[in-house]
């Protein structure tokens, strides 16, 4: 939101260098005053777009605020390098990384939890063991005995088979939801993975080839528009190029970084830029 209301400002500026330009050659008498009016109306409408540009920054500011619970922003600003455009790791580093991810990792402790119950419920089938010893008299006899006896339950009716079915319910529900997790991670992955790989492109791409070409065009009919080579609709097809290019720019960065973040979420950990 800080980048877009510097670009917003930038866009202005470019807007009023263009205003000067037509409006030399309006007092020279070389083009008619309607296309001075046209350019500033172009002007007035990219100072209304830094108006919705602060609102914006405003409006993500208190929602930053928010995030620790504080009913409004105290800061001036936030740091960040917005033009650095990220590294795209490789998708198998990214890969060998998913256990980390916390709908994963949750899942796998579920799993083990619901085999220790398995395994509880079918120890409980195993009957215990009653051992009893004690002194007996023989009157017959006139004779004490030691008497010892072990008694064993035959678990003909009751098996504990009701509750080893249910844990094994809860296993067979644990596994398929932890691979259910495991392929709604691993899709996320490779989605969030493209959507970097594209949005870091696109954005080097505009840096590096198209918004130096669009620049040196804009000023070459901006200058040209001076001498009467150009006119003012050349000129204003320039801006206009020049301008959507820078914005399509941010976009791509704003992309990355987003893209970026949710990588970082989904294997669980920071990635390098």
């Amino acid at each position: 939101a800080q980048a877009n209301v510097a670009l917003a400002r930038e866009t202005v500026a470019l807007a009023e260098d263009v205003v000067k330009t037509v409006a030399a050659r309006v007092e020279s008498g070389k083009v008619s005053p309607m296309e001075l009016e046209k350019a500033r109306v172009v002007l007035t409408q990219k100072r209304i777009e830094i108006d919705q540009a602060q609102r914006n920054l405003e409006t993500a500011r208190t929602q930053l605020a928010a995030q620790w619970g504080s009913v409004r922003p105290v800061f001036d600003g936030v740091a960040g390098d917005l033009p650095a455009v990220p590294a795209v790791p490789a998708l198998s580093e990214l890969t060998s990384r998913l256990p980390g991810n916390p709908d994963v990792a949750r899942w796998a402790i579920e799993n083990e939890r619901a085999k220790a119950v398995l395994a509880q419920e079918r120890a409980a089938r195993v009957p215990d063991l009653t051992v009893a010893a004690g002194i007996r008299r023989f009157n017959d006899t006139d004779s004490d005995a030691f008497v010892a006896g072990v008694s064993v339950p035959l678990p003909v009716f009751d098996r504990n088979q009701g509750g080893i079915r249910e844990a094994e319910s809860l296993l067979a529900r644990a596994e398929q939801q932890r691979r259910a997790a495991e392929v709604k991670i691993t899709a996320d992955l490779a989605t969030a993975h493209q959507a970097l790989a594209f949005a870091a492109n696109k954005a080097s791409a505009l840096k590096d080839d198209v918004l130096p070409r669009v620049r040196t065009v804009f000023d070459a009919i901006q200058s040209g528009y001076t001498q009467g080579k150009y006119t003012y609709l050349e000129v204003l097809d320039a801006q206009r190029t020049l301008v959507e290019s820078q914005a399509e720019y941010m976009d791509a960065l704003i992309s990355a970084h987003t893209a970026l973040a949710d990588l970082e979420r989904i294997v669980g950990g920071e990635l390098s830029i």
